[in-house]
This record gives C-alpha cells, structure tokens and sequence, in this order.
C-alpha cells in the first residue's frame, strides 16, 4: 500500500481491514482483493482525505465549466428502469457501495452515470471506480476533439456538441443563436456491457472556435433592422439538454434503449448529438433564406448590418461542417465488430444524417456567397447608376448654360452696335438711321421678344429630343428596390433543403 502511495496508514488500520477481507487466510490476500482493497482506499484519499488536489470542490472558480459536483444515475433493464440523484453526502453510499439490484432489475441490468459539470475530485474518483483509461481521462479534461477510441475491450467517446439555444425562430425571423458543449462517454465493453459513465461540461475553445464570439455582447433588436452580431449567447441555457432527452427514450414504455446493453446507450448519445446538429443546420437555412428574401423585397436598402450578418454565417457554417464531420467520423469508428452485430442500421442511420448534413452546409455556403456577390452587383450597378445620374446632370447644366449664352449672344451683338455713338458731324444726328425713327426703340424691343421666343422654343425642342435619346440607354431599366427574381438575379433554395422544408 506504502509503494502505491497510501502513506501513513496505521498498522492497526491495516490488520482490520485484514481481518474484515481474509479473516482465515492467514494474512494472505488474492489479487483482486488487494485491488479492491486499494481502489477504496485511494478514493477514500480523493474524496475525504488530503491530496495533492485541492481541497476545494472546485478546480478553479473562474475557468468556466468546474462548479458543484453531481452525479445522476439511471439503472435499468428491460422489466424497468430507476433514477437517482448523488451529491453531497449520498456520493459516500454510491462510490463505496454496490450496485443495487431490485426485484424487477436482473443482475444484468445497465447503469448510466452522468457528471453534470467537470470536477476534478469526482472523475478522479469515477476513475478509480470504474477503473477508466488514463488516456480518456486526460481528453476529458483537456476536451479533445471528437473522437472515439477503444482501450483494452472498453470504449472512449468525445464529441463537440453544439446545439440551438431556444426554440428556432419561425421563418428564420431572428438570428441563430448556437452554444457548444463538450461531451465524453466511457462505455465498458464486451461480455458484461452494463455501465456508461458520461462528462457533460461547456467547450471551453467554443468562443474561440466560433467566429464573431468577440462581438456577442452586441445584442441589437432584429425589429428594427439590427442583428446580434456573434449569433451566439455563451450561456449554460440547454447545456444539459440532451441528458433530458436521453432519459425520456430511456423512460418511454416499451423503450428499445431497456433491451439492449450499454454500447446502444452510447450510440444514442451520439445519435442525439447528429439530430441537435442537424436542428441547428434547419435553422441556418432558414435564416439564409429569410435574409435573401430581405434582399429580393429591399434591394440595397437592406440594413446595414445585413451584410456583416451573412458573411458571419457563412464563417459559422464553415466551423458547423467541420464539426459535422468530426462526429461522423466517430461514428464510423464506432463501426467494430461488437457494434456491428446488431447496430449496424443505427451506425448507419447516423451516417445518412451526417453526410445530409455535411453536404446541407456545403450547400448553405455556396448559396450565401452567390447572395453576397448579388449585393455586390446591385450595389456596383446603383453606383455605376448613381454616377450616371450626376454625368447626366452636368451634362444638362452645361446644355442650358450653352443654349442661353448663344440665344443672348446677338441681343449682346445688336445691343453693342446700336450703342456706337456715331453722329453727323454737319447735322449733329446719330448717323445710325434707326436711331432716329420715331419708332425704333419699339420695334426694337418686338423683334428681340420674337428673336428669344422662337430661339427658346428651338431650345426646348432640342433638349426633348436628346432626352428621349439618351434614355434607353440608362444602365439601369428598373428602379434599385425592384425585386432580384425580376432582374433574373435570384438565388433560390436547393431543391432538396426546399422539400425539406
């Protein structure tokens, strides 16, 4: 006990555990026996003693994911099921005890235990208990990537969970909000196959991994044309959501869960996480569609954070498809022999929705880069409009500006020669003869009206009869906020996410 770091242990303590063992053996114990000896006093060490952990309940209090340790429990067989909750005091019963076993529960009954949020203490202790693998255990408690491994005949599961927050918005009338979780799941294996032990904590690389999460504090009102900038609230909201589900289907009369062993209780974690996704791929095409639709009805008068929106999708997208295909991956992996011998249409059927997933994404990116470059032609074309507009309008300044100039120019001219003063030097008289005509200031004035209204008449025409020839040759035939489908600019949905719809 000494070389397996149970130091200071009296040796009155040593010979009464002895006796309670092997009380006739003559102070000779079997191996397992030495084992079990071992596995409870080393989480006597954990849980009550001193350790080289702390003595607090918590890791760390301000690294998100660590708080008040609980275990939930679910035994059950085919005849029925039962639920528990341990903490506190009751975690004494449930790590040194044994298994219960009710008159309806068959000795090869299944137990699923679940750890609500990471501490430290407890999966140390579920280690000990359960004997996990030292290689799980640290990707628990680094979160790794989405996984699946085999260690000896058990079975290590880790999957990057995301998951909508809230009920999905009718009509993709508000923006996706999106929360990841990290999940992992021991499974022991074949022959007994009978306990699932499972870690539910946040993703903690969550707020780096999904773009915009640096901007979630902007929460604007999508009413008035404004969007959350990050799509996302880092809450705990749903973060356990998926257990609530998982005990439904275990509770539901005559569950398919409750004839089979755990390994079918591990695929349905799995099964649940594939159908969270594929939720939260329904909802990105929804809002990709409600946010065309804003561009068909708006044109560029759509708001301004419109456009920041859709590229922030399309970046969301790109971290969706990668995850998406994580877990298909770990569900091909789950692919073995003692998995395939009456799984394989479920292993299958998470595959098919998976690869629909994967493929949804791929699909929803393209189609918000075909929006985005719409955008960008209507607004390349109101500005190509814009510029033409004010061509035009100089255009037509300089055209009045040059009509009057050359109507005035003869006024001007007349008016210079009638105001030489030439004169008769005998007589004195202006030699001008007009000047001197009783009438002449009068027929003056008549003919310079005459002159103006036909020169402006002239004019008029002129201008008229340019308008109309430069007018089909605008750029652009139809108002800005015309509809994209009547500029044959539409970007409709794929036929399949329509029929899906």
């Amino acid at each position: 006990l000494e070389l397996c770091g149970m130091t200071g242990l009296p040796e009155s303590v040593a010979d009464r555990i002895m006796r309670e063992i092997a009380p006739n053996c003559g102070g000779r114990l079997w191996p397992a026996e030495f084992e079990s000896i071992l596995s409870r006093l080393k989480m006597a060490q954990l849980l009550f003693g001193r350790s080289a952990l702390p003595e607090d309940d918590t890791l760390d209090a301000d690294e998100p994911g660590f708080g008040v340790p609980q275990l939930f429990l679910v035994d059950y067989d085919a005849q029925g099921h039962r639920v528990d909750t341990k903490s506190g005091g009751s975690l004494h019963e449930f790590f040194f005890g044994h298994r219960p076993v009710p008159r309806w529960l068959s000795r090869r009954g299944v137990r699923w235990v679940h750890l609500d949020r990471l501490n430290l203490k407890m999966l140390l202790s579920l280690t000990v208990k359960y004997s996990l693998h030292p290689l799980g255990v640290e990707d628990v408690m680094e979160q790794c990537r989405t996984k699946v491994d085999r260690y000896g005949e058990h079975f290590f599961a880790a999957v990057e969970h995301i998951y909508l927050v809230g009920a999905p918005a009718p009509g993709g009338s508000q923006p996706v909000r999106v929360q990841g979780s990290h999940i992992s799941a021991f499974c022991s294996g074949p022959p007994n196959l009978d306990t699932l032990v499972t870690v539910s904590q946040p993703d903690r690389s969550f707020r780096e991994d999904w773009p915009g999460s640096a901007t979630s504090s902007a929460c604007l009102d999508n009413v008035s044309g404004t969007f959350t900038a990050a799509s996302a609230f880092f809450s705990s909201e749903g973060h356990d959501e998926w257990v609530a589900r998982l005990r439904r289907r275990i509770e539901a009369p005559l569950s398919r869960i409750r004839e089979r062993r755990a390994h079918f209780l591990l695929l349905q974690v799995i099964d649940i996480c594939a159908d969270e996704l594929v939720v939260v791929m329904h909802a990105y095409t929804a809002r990709v569609s409600r946010l065309e639709e804003d561009l068909q009805v708006e044109g560029i008068g759509v708001s301004a954070d419109w456009l920041e929106e859709l590229s922030l999708i399309r970046l969301q997208l790109a971290v969706v498809a990668r995850r998406a295909r994580g877990l298909l991956r770990a569900s091909r992996q789950l692919n073995t022999p003692d998995m395939r011998d009456d799984l394989t249409g479920y292993l299958r059927d998470i595959a098919d929705h998976l690869d629909e997933a994967v493929d949804d994404t791929g699909i929803l990116v393209e189609k918000c880069g075909a929006i985005i470059n719409s955008y960008e032609r209507l607004l390349e074309r109101e500005q190509d409009r814009a510029r033409q507009l004010a061509g035009d309008r100089l255009n037509n300044t300089l055209f009045v500006l040059t009509v009057i100039t050359t109507v005035l120019m003869p006024l001007q001219l007349a008016a210079g020669v009638y105001g030489m003063n030439f004169e008769d030097s005998s007589t004195g008289k202006p030699s001008i003869p007009e000047l001197t005509s009783a009438r002449g200031y009068l027929w003056f004035w008549i003919g310079s009206a005459c002159y103006l209204l036909i020169s402006f008449i002239f004019a008029a025409w002129l201008f008229s009869r340019n308008y109309k020839a430069s007018k089909p040759h605008q750029l652009l035939d139809k108002a800005p906020w015309a509809p994209l489908g009547a500029r044959g600019l539409e970007v409709g949905l794929p036929p399949r996410l329509t029929a899906r719809r």
